[in-house]
This record gives C-alpha cells, sequence and structure tokens, in this order.
C-alpha cells in the first residue's frame, strides 16, 4: 500500500500460463472504489464475496503481499466456503525509500519500478482516504481471529525485508493454524513480488 487493482503483468503472465484467472480490485478510498470510513480489515470480506458472485466465482485461491497480506488472512478466516488456501506474503508494510535493503533497491528498476510508481499513482488519484483508511484498519482490530483460519495458509517473508520485521513473519507461521512458511533467508520485501509469485501460485494451484 498505497497501490490500485492494476497487476504486475509479469504476475498476470505467469498466472496465465498456469490456466489461473488472477483477478484484482480496489480497495475502498483508492482509484476507482468509493471510500468507506470505518471499515476492518475483516470488512474486505464482504467485497471479495460480492466480487465472486457479480464474476460467477464459487471457487478460488487467493494471495496478497505487504498491505493486501492482513485483508487474505481476513478472507481465509471469514469465507472458508469460498476461498480454498490464502498465500500471505510479507504482510503488512508503507513504501519508504530508506528501507529498501541491498536486497530490494536490486530489483527496484525498469518494469517493477515503473508499474509501482504508476499503480501508486492510480490508486491514490482520488486523494489519499483509502490509504488513511488501511492504516486506521491495521492499527484497530482487524475484525476476526488467526484462529479461525481452517483453510491452508502459505506465509512468506524474507529475511532482508526492512518494510516488515522477520519476526512478523515467524509469528504469523506460528499463530496462523497449519501454516506452511517460507522463511527466506535472501529475499526482501520487494523480491517476493518479482521472484516469488510463480512459487506462489504453483502451491496455490495444487490447492484447488
Amino acid at each position: 500500500m498505497p497501490n490500485s487493482r492494476h497487476l504486475y503483468e509479469p504476475n498476470g503472465a505467469d498466472a496465465a500460463a498456469r490456466g489461473l484467472r488472477l483477478i484484482c480490485y480496489d480497495r475502498p478510498g483508492y482509484g476507482g472504489s468509493t471510500p468507506q470510513p470505518g471499515r476492518t480489515v475483516a470488512s474486505c470480506a464482504a467485497d471479495v464475496r460480492a466480487i465472486c458472485a457479480e464474476l460467477d466465482i464459487s471457487r478460488l485461491a487467493i494471495w496478497g503481499i505487504s498491505g493486501g497480506g492482513p485483508h487474505v488472512l481476513a478472507c481465509a478466516a471469514l469465507l472458508p466456503d469460498l476461498v480454498v488456501a490464502a498465500a500471505s506474503l510479507a504482510e503488512q508494510a508503507a513504501m519508504m525509500a530508506s528501507l529498501l535493503t541491498p536486497a530490494d533497491a536490486a530489483v527496484l528498476k525498469d518494469d517493477l519500478a515503473d508499474y509501482l510508481l504508476y499503480t501508486g499513482r492510480e490508486g491514490l488519484a482520488p486523494g489519499g482516504e483509502g490509504w488513511w483508511e488501511d492504516c486506521v484498519a491495521f492499527a484497530r482490530p482487524w475484525g476476526f481471529e488467526l484462529s479461525d483460519i481452517t483453510i491452508p495458509v502459505l506465509v512468506m517473508q524474507g529475511r532482508q525485508d526492512q518494510f516488515v520485521p522477520f519476526g512478523h513473519g515467524q509469528w504469523l507461521a506460528a499463530h496462523v493454524p497449519g501454516a506452511q512458511a517460507r522463511l527466506l533467508e535472501d529475499d526482501g520485501h520487494l523480491t517476493l513480488l518479482v521472484n516469488r509469485i510463480g512459487e506462489v501460485h504453483a502451491w496455490l494451484a495444487d490447492q484447488l
């Protein structure tokens, strides 16, 4: 976060090559979505259910990175009839250049830099309400318990990530029931988006 519904093209291509349909949406207040003051992290479950109903989707696997991670876990906890598996990568962070480790700085160039700039601008085009609502939602009770999760969950975190403490990934791996943890020594925050999504797609596809 901040972000928008636009997909990073290499990740979309990877999904398509695996026969997966990759869908993203604007959270309230970002891009083309109206704000929803007072929303919690759990509020996203109703949005995901409504989108799936509109698209006639009855079964899906989901992944989210950074600020998308808590929302993925909310769907895992609250939509077990719809969501069959979830992957949370480098959960919850705000982007600050001062937090770039060498691992992340090495990939923040060319297509990725262009993508992050574009999607961030698109998300914030209507103003900063969506970003503010995210921050408030993260700081308050999320509206669900990790112990409520009954579906398979992949937790992925890089030790070289300065946006999100490595210990956060370790904590999630220990507290999400039955979580499969991939705690990676050489990865950072952005490297997961660039180098690990194919691995995530493969894991999710195996759960479908």
